[in-house]
């Protein structure tokens, strides 16, 4: 990097030496009369490289000094110095042509200072760059004013769309309240209605109960009348039975004292016809026999008689 050429502004008496270049075989000579400014332009050049100066340099009307000094450096220099900085485009590849560097320092009021890349094609560069800048600085100031206009009434809409809502919500609020009182009003007949209903249908169900109570007393009274007769026919079927049995014996008996009946009447006429006092005896005999048979016979006829009676009348 090798120093072309300076300029000072207000650094002792150096009020504006203009651009000064050096010579190009490097070797560059400071003539002048005594007091005329040669140490304060070293001096100038060397605060240009480490930013310090003293109160004593500046000026009566404390101007604030400012040294600008033109540089050239290589493509790699050129490649390294804009990886650091965030210039403009054209700036940029004006620096890359021509490989040129223009840089002052500026103080501060209390005696900092900052460096800042300058010279006249990058002054005309940068102020092209500034107007570019301000041009899209207004398009975009004109956008945003369009875009707050059109928040503006977006807004407008939006807070006209929340009153909207607010109303509908108050009025959502009121059906809802309307709502929930006909849904308690609603509910509370309902259960009125299901009351009557259930009384009405206990009571039809009570009576129900009651009848139904009655019938089956009824038939309760039915079936034992029934069980009473069943039970009566069943004795007076085993009675019948018996008197049935009482009777067949009352005629087996019958039918055994006619039969001793008829054995008698036959002993007594072959008693009665007996011409001999043996034919006598012998038919004697038998007619004792079969009269005694009778006799017995006779008896156990009148003993079944009057139980066959007896059994017959508890069948009626």
């Amino acid at each position: 990097m090798r120093l072309l050429g300076f300029r000072i502004h207000n650094y002792r008496s150096v009020i504006d030496s203009d651009w000064t270049y050096l010579s190009p075989d490097n070797i560059t000579g400071l003539i002048g009369q005594n007091e005329s400014g040669k140490t304060s332009i070293l001096e100038a050049l060397y605060s240009f490289y480490d930013g310090k100066i003293s109160e004593d340099v500046l000026r009566s009307d404390l101007s604030l000094p400012i040294v600008s000094c033109l540089f050239e450096i290589s493509r790699e220099q050129v490649n390294a110095f804009l990886k650091e900085k965030l210039l403009p485009r054209g700036v940029m590849k004006k620096i890359q042509e021509v490989r040129k560097i223009c840089l002052s320092r500026i103080w501060n009021d209390d005696l900092s200072s900052r460096i800042i890349l300058g010279g006249d094609e990058i002054n005309k560069l940068y102020n092209e760059h500034k107007k570019q800048l301000k041009e899209k600085d207004n398009k975009i100031q004109s956008k945003i004013e369009n875009a707050l206009r059109q928040q503006k009434k977006a807004i407008e809409s939006l807070n006209n769309a929340n009153y909207k809502k607010e109303k509908v919500a108050h009025a959502f609020e009121d059906a809802r309240s309307a709502l929930s009182e006909a849904q308690k009003s609603l509910k509370s007949a309902t259960a009125s209605e299901l009351k009557t209903r259930a009384d009405k249908k206990f009571t039809e169900a009570k009576l129900n109960l009651e009848q139904v109570k009655e019938r089956l007393a009824k038939r309760k009274r039915i079936a034992e009348g029934k069980q009473r007769e069943a039970n009566a026919l069943k004795e007076k079927t085993r009675y019948a039975q018996i008197s049935r049995k009482a009777w067949k014996e009352f005629e087996e008996s019958r039918e055994e004292l006619d039969n001793s009946f008829k054995e008698l009447n036959n002993s007594q006429r072959l008693y009665d016809n007996a011409g001999t006092d043996k034919e006598r005896r012998a038919t004697r005999l038998q007619l004792d026999v079969a009269n005694e048979r009778y006799v017995k016979v006779l008896r156990e006829y009148e003993r079944s008689r009057e139980e066959a009676i007896l059994k017959k009348s508890n069948c009626v």
